[in-house]
């Protein structure tokens, strides 16, 4: 799935607005040679799209190419550990979402501690999340829903991008607080959680809708609720699940992190070049219309999200007593 109606565009677009100036630290030769981009999912998922977004401003901006590395695989700590490990010359960049905030606090062993080895660059875009089911399903609202899961003699399975993604906490924390039995089907990333629950092989899943956009338009999902605590843009007829289950709310981001000692002259330019990338009015407005709102920012407001989230997550998952080895 592609986040954009006309990639080329959108790609022109960025080329133009950002040739204006070229966007170099101050008092630094930086970049003197190709930047990498890892991405710890797979190809053609939210993330990967937006880091391709980011990747061509960056090489528009700075002159020199930055190149999107997916490196998928044990929940995104393969490619989150490979870039804690590289150098801190901002030459290696790590876009992921706040998986990075909850694995310290599901996995009994990690490689990496995200408040040590990252450095925050800038939080780059909202990815919304909705309950969705396969059409087949006889359910039009929450209620309705909390109702077909209980008759469910083994409890009702769910699609989520990937054990420990904040789709899964949504799923777990769902089934918590409505008092049903919720199993859990990950899967390595988002588009293929949508694709089975598209085909019927799962009948609910707790999925992005940027990656599921395209099949609620053609009738093969139906929104239950969004996920968040506000109605989407997209969807304005789509109540909350909040709205039936006080309290209930469950959001993702997506992030740009460099290994922690990066000079900040860099972590600055970098910032720079990624707002400037993702507030280009033409690439937000077709983010914002597939459901993914931008959001931006400094780097200390990132490093301020990355703790407050840390402080969340940990209530949660203790709360669900979900650990992943």
């Amino acid at each position: 799935m592609t986040l954009f109606c006309d990639r080329r565009q959108a790609i022109q677009f960025l080329i133009g607005i950002a040739a204006a100036g070229n966007l170099r630290a101050q008092n630094s030769s930086y970049p003197v040679r190709p930047i990498r981009i890892v991405v710890p999912y797979p190809p053609a998922g939210t993330a990967d799209s937006l880091a391709r977004t980011i990747s061509k401003g960056i090489t528009s901006s700075l002159g020199q190419p930055a190149v999107v590395e997916n490196h998928p695989g044990a929940g995104s700590n393969i490619g989150t550990a490979l870039v804690a490990k590289a150098p801190a010359d901002g030459y290696t960049l790590l876009l992921t979402t706040n998986v990075i905030t909850i694995n310290p606090h599901i996995y009994r062993s990690l490689p990496f501690v995200p408040s040590r080895d990252f450095t925050p660059i800038a939080v780059l875009a909202q990815n919304l999340m909705c309950l969705a089911v396969h059409p087949s399903v006889p359910v039009n609202n929450i209620a309705e829903f909390i109702e077909y899961a209980k008759g469910q003699p083994n409890g009702l399975a769910f699609a989520s991008s990937g054990a420990g993604s904040p789709h899964h906490l949504a799923g777990e924390m769902f089934g918590q607080m409505a008092g049903v039995r919720m199993v859990h089907v990950a899967y390595k990333g988002g588009p293929p959680a949508v694709m089975d629950t598209v085909a019927g092989h799962v009948k609910a899943g707790f999925l992005s809708l940027g990656n599921a956009w395209p099949f609620i338009q053609k009738n093969q999902l139906r929104v239950i609720a969004v996920v968040e605590s506000a109605r989407a843009p997209q969807l304005p007829d789509v109540p909350t699940v909040a709205e039936t289950l006080k309290g209930f709310e469950v959001s993702a981001w997506i992030g740009l992190l460099a290994p922690a000692g990066t000079p900040p002259d860099v972590i600055r330019v970098l910032n720079e070049v990624s707002n400037r990338a993702i507030n280009a009015k033409e690439i937000k407005d077709s983010l914002e219309t597939q459901g993914v709102a931008i959001l931006g920012g400094t780097s200390e407001e990132f490093r301020n999200r990355l703790a407050a989230d840390d402080t969340r997550w940990a209530k949660l998952t203790r709360s669900l007593n979900l650990k992943l080895d």
